[in-house]
């Protein structure tokens, strides 16, 4: 599951580093079915950090693995 993840992943983030941010997986929890995702770059602090993340990233994160039932961005 965790190559799937990370795949995914892969292929998202082009879209955020054109605008100088990044992500990378961070983990993933089996049992409640949540992924944890880091948030790096210019995203850390955006105005759009939301618009982004919440409602592009996650639906297209759920959208290609149908088993994941949340995902969570931090920028720790």
């Amino acid at each position: 599951m965790v190559k799937k993840i990370k795949s995914v992943i892969a292929k998202l983030k082009m879209y955020i580093q054109n605008d100088g941010g990044d992500m990378e997986f961070d983990s993933y929890d089996r049992k409640t079915k949540t992924l944890i995702i880091k948030v790096k770059g210019a995203c850390v602090g955006c105005s759009f950090f939301d618009q982004t993340f919440d409602y592009g990233m996650k639906e297209s994160v759920m959208l290609e693995l149908p088993e994941i039932k949340n995902v969570v961005f931090v920028t720790k």
